[in-house]
């Protein structure tokens, strides 16, 4: 239990540092996303849960490659789609669900302190550009919080 509180603390910490860095350069570092995803595997083996490296990998390779399709149209950046992708590769399939319900608030209240100037954006004629950065953290952290109340 404590390896895997470890474990997740250090999860929390990687976002927290991803989140501030979109939020001020609207860039998501690879370094840290790959941090993440290499960690994926010796988290599974610390928590006794090897059986669970395949399918996630699986599941995250599969919404990459849709989520790569978002950023060749324009939906969303490549850090974004490469968090995003590393999020579910932790979260899995199990998990995906709530992870979208914490997502889609995180989305629309940080668009709209953007629009209200409370939160960094940037403006593109009349559209408007958030980092979603912040936002897939917030609801990732928020998975990992209910993991454990839950347990």
């Amino acid at each position: 239990m404590a390896a895997s509180l470890a474990v997740d603390g250090a999860v929390a910490a990687l976002l927290v540092w991803i989140a501030r860095e979109d939020g001020l350069r609207f860039r998501i570092p690879n370094r840290l996303v790959l941090a993440l995803a290499l960690g994926f595997p010796a988290a599974c083996l610390i928590r006794g849960q090897a059986s669970f490296v395949v399918p996630h990998g699986l599941f995250a390779l599969a919404a990459l490659a849709v989520l790569f399709a978002g950023f060749a149209a324009g939906i969303c950046g490549g850090g974004d789609a490469k968090l995003l992708a590393t999020a579910l590769l932790w979260i899995g399939p199990e998990s995906t669900l709530v992870f979208a319900v914490l997502l889609l608030p995180a989305v629309a209240a940080y668009a709209l302190g953007g629009r209200l100037g409370l939160l960094p954006a940037r403006r593109e004629g009349r559209r408007m550009r958030i980092p979603l950065g912040p936002c897939i953290a917030l609801a990732w952290i928020g998975v990992i919080g209910l993991g454990h109340l839950l347990r």
